[in-house]
């Protein structure tokens, strides 16, 4: 009753999702269209950093991170071992420019302040450079 059908650009064994064409029918009718084929361009597929280093970049930025919640600064916390989320998804640096990514969730061993319990790390596979680090409510 319900197809859809997804074209994605891989380029040197690099699935760039976001450069993508998807059809979704119901039925024999078309009822939704998403084309990021043309939008986006292919910045980089060196993949110079592995998932393990990734995870160890995280851990090392989490070190230093603090946040803010009900104005109380959170500096004190603790992560755990395991488990860890690691995902490999292309993102957008500069100019709509794909470049090979790993997003690192790292789970804390309580709820702190503001609800937090996880720590997300954002880690350019090319270069190994933090892209973001965000503390996240579960």
């Amino acid at each position: 009753d319900k197809t859809e059908i997804l074209w994605l650009h891989t380029e040197n064994g690099v699935d760039f999702s976001p450069k993508s064409l998807s059809l979704v029918f119901e039925g024999n009718m078309l009822k939704e269209v998403t084309d990021g084929w043309f939008l986006f361009k292919i910045g980089s597929t060196q993949i110079n950093i592995s998932s393990q280093e990734a995870v160890k970049i995280a851990r090392n930025a989490a070190k230093d991170f603090t946040w803010r919640a009900n104005g109380v600064e959170v500096t004190d916390f603790n992560v755990l071992e395991d488990p860890v989320t690691v995902l490999f998804h292309p993102s957008l640096r500069e100019d709509l420019l794909l470049i090979p990514y790993w997003h690192v969730t790292l789970y804390l061993d309580a709820v702190y302040a503001g609800g937090i319990n996880r720590i997300t790390v954002g880690v350019w596979a090319d270069n190994g450079k933090i892209a973001q680090i965000k503390a996240v409510t579960g």
